[in-house]
């Protein structure tokens, strides 16, 4: 679906996955709402499609915050001590 990790995220999302595994850092996934959409239903899906599969790669749930954004159109993820 829309919300689905596609490849050249995941290519991304491993090397963040990767080089943060072992690390005390946060991170913070930001997804904008989606132009049409009336609810922030779908922002909010990606961000924890997103959220899960760093998950799954290995970092921490309590370590990845998963938020939506009403302004942008790209999906931005912060690393920071």
């Amino acid at each position: 679906g829309a919300s689905a990790v596609k490849p050249p995220l995941a290519a991304l999302l491993d090397r963040v996955a990767q080089g943060q595994r072992n690390q005390a850092t946060r991170v913070r996934i930001a997804a904008p709402l989606d132009a049409g959409a009336r609810t922030a239903a779908l922002g909010q899906e990606r961000a924890a499609s997103t959220r899960d599969y760093l998950v799954a790669h290995g970092i921490a749930v309590n370590r990845v915050a998963a938020l939506t954004v009403s302004s942008g159109d790209v999906l931005e993820i912060t690393v920071v001590d």
